[in-house]
């Protein structure tokens, strides 16, 4: 039987690709970019033994500790000797303890009031308007300002942000991609290195520059280049986080009215059950002996692939506590909180101000593979 090429493009109800829900049909999937197949792990504690395990990590390199030729994502490919994504300690330990004293509570706390003002700042802008698409005149900017200011860049330097989480989050389209790739991370390593001087002193880029002081520029600009990489999922997140909402009016009825589930609570809810899904990242077994995933055996290296959006189907009411968006493991998103808290806050700030706001059910095409999202979100009932 042959094994499905796994082609990841925008499904037009924004729900994951066929061969990734729950009711997948096939048990292999093969990488448009060739290579071994990769079994799919679709339960729900399957995928949580995965990506939380410190035994499993991303499958950017092979288990001889060279660069795979054949990735799913293009975050595989940041760096030749398998970068931060792929590292075991003691290297690993070695650049994320720097990294961990950054994104702290106490920091993202402090944050808060930032954001709350820019999201503030936004929704007023929209009382008056008969309509609003929230993508274009709430979503997109609150990131921009919100990413931008986290990391102490002018807003002008946004759409280079910008450029560097397109090319990390998608998937990689066929073998020809893959210098496109290579190269989009060279010049996001660029970037870092010709702006790090010239970012604000008190805020990330400043703080891991100085944090890095003595790693040399190599290292220093692909921390500050994962980092930055991933603020602008961001975007993407509070498009369908919005779109969520305002279609689902159960979801800003519990915190608005009734009061029965604090705004925090309610962000996580339709983030872990459905915006943030569609996320799905490779990893290796990494036991020598081998293991045992679902059911299943696993040679030492062999490849699998966890299923955020088929254990997403599993969840019951409400989610768990365990975040397996960001995983909960040695790889998690060091910036997962801030941006729990930055995505909170855009909710919270519009929907107090326009509790009335609708779907107008014009949400135009989705766009986007593993981060998905409706191009644009239409909707009515402002104040």
């Amino acid at each position: 039987m042959a094994v499905p090429v796994l082609r990841m493009v925008p499904q037009p109800d924004g729900r994951p690709h066929p061969e990734l829900r729950a009711d997948g049909p096939s048990p292999r999937v093969q990488a448009e970019t060739g290579g071994e197949p990769l079994t799919v792990l679709r339960t729900r504690k399957a995928v949580l033994g995965c990506v939380t395990s410190p035994d499993r990590v991303m499958a950017g390199i092979t288990a001889d500790g060279e660069l795979r030729t054949c990735p799913v994502l293009g975050a595989e490919r940041q760096d030749k000797r398998g970068g931060m994504l792929n590292m075991n300690p003691p290297d690993h330990t070695t650049f994320r303890k720097p990294v961990n004293r950054i994104f702290t509570r106490a920091a993202d706390d402090a944050a808060r009031e930032d954001a709350e003002a820019v999201a503030l700042d936004l929704a007023a802008r929209l009382r008056g308007h008969k309509t609003s698409d929230l993508a274009a005149d709430y979503a997109d900017p609150f990131a921009a300002a919100v990413v931008c200011r986290s990391l102490g860049l002018p807003a002008g330097e946004w759409p280079h942000i910008l450029a560097g989480s397109q090319n990390a989050f998608p998937p990689v389209h066929g073998v020809a991609a893959i210098d496109r790739v290579d190269a989009g991370w060279r010049e996001a390593y660029e970037f870092y290195a010709l702006t790090r001087d010239r970012a604000h002193p008190d805020v990330t880029v400043a703080q891991i520059s100085r944090a890095f002081r003595g790693f040399g520029l190599a290292p220093l600009t692909h921390v500050l280049g994962n980092v930055g990489g991933g603020y602008p999922a961001v975007r993407q997140s509070a498009r369908r986080l919005l779109r969520e909402m305002a279609g689902d009016y159960r979801f800003h009825a519990d915190a608005c009215l009734r009061r029965t589930m604090s705004w925090s609570a309610l962000t996580g809810l339709v983030l872990n059950t459905r915006a943030l899904f569609p996320l799905d990242v490779p990893r290796r077994c990494a036991a020598e002996e081998g293991t045992y995933l679902d059911g299943k055996f696993f040679a030492p290296g062999q490849l699998a692939l966890p299923s955020l959006a088929a254990a997403a189907a599993d969840l019951a009411w409400p989610p768990p506590a365990a975040d397996i968006a960001f995983s909960s493991g040695r790889h998690r998103c060091p910036g997962g909180r801030l941006a729990r808290m930055w995505l909170t806050a855009a909710a919270e700030i519009f929907f107090t101000i326009h509790p009335k706001a609708r779907l107008s059910g014009d949400e135009g095409p989705w766009e986007g593979d593993t981060l998905a999202a409706p191009r644009w979100v239409t909707v009515t009932g402002l104040s």
